[in-house]
């Protein structure tokens, strides 16, 4: 019987774009950096732990976490401290740093445009893909939250990410493991996967994603596909 069945699932996937954070999505970083953090803003006189740090300012704009950080202790941003920061986890990264398990192949199973966007500084989030071997999946279709006024939660990355990539707001899905990039992802009238594979993620993680938007949530690359073409054909786009 003719035109009965529905479009496949690689024609589905061909005509949206994935975007998806990179720390605590592609790479499992989010207990390196938030280690490091600690460790350098203890050391600047801004003592905070590594707990604190992941509780409040996972998925932020590096600049952002930096003043908010000095900001709550009453104390002055001293110079340099966000590109400090910035060194010491790049430093950690190279030695450390492990893909999200899964990662390459769910990537490479997904047929569909897919670029990055990552309140990360671009050099760090570059770095991150190379040491992991997941480079290769996304070109020069990397975004950064330096190359926007705001960052997560508001949703200027990822509509930056949108119009670099030609595609209409609608007709993105966003992959994010934190509360700012699902609230972001929201904002940005965008479908929205929450993550909770990383190592960072306790056992309220997948309530706090859903209570911020997440259409669904997914605990491991393995089921991002399916998550992916789910949403992609709910959405008729």
């Amino acid at each position: 019987m003719g035109g009965t069945h529905g479009p496949s699932k690689e024609s589905l996937m061909s005509a949206t774009c994935l975007i998806l954070d990179c720390d605590g999505v592609l790479v499992d970083s989010e207990l390196v950096s938030a280690r490091v953090a600690a460790a350098c803003f203890t050391d600047a006189g801004a003592a905070i732990s590594m707990a604190e740090v992941l509780e409040h300012y996972t998925g932020m704009k590096a600049d952002e976490v930096t003043a908010a950080v000095f900001a709550a202790r009453g104390l002055t941003v001293p110079d340099g401290e966000t590109e400090r920061r910035r060194l010491a986890t790049m430093a950690a990264f190279e030695a450390e740093l492990r893909p999200m398990p899964g990662a390459d192949a769910a990537l490479a199973a997904i047929h569909a445009l897919k670029c990055v966007a990552s309140s990360s500084h671009h050099d760090r989030v570059a770095l991150a893909l190379r040491v992991t071997g997941l480079a290769h999946h996304f070109g020069p279709a990397v975004f950064s939250a330096t190359m926007v006024e705001r960052g997560k939660p508001a949703p200027d990355l990822f509509l930056h990410a949108a119009k670099a990539m030609g595609v209409e707001p609608s007709h993105c899905i966003v992959v994010e493991d934190s509360v700012a990039g699902i609230t972001a992802a929201k904002a940005a009238a965008m479908a929205a996967i929450g993550f909770t594979g990383g190592s960072h993620c306790g056992p309220d993680h997948r309530h706090r994603l859903v209570t911020a938007g997440a259409d669904r949530v997914v605990h491991h690359m393995d089921d991002l596909a399916e998550a992916v073409l789910f949403e992609r054909s709910i959405r008729r786009i």
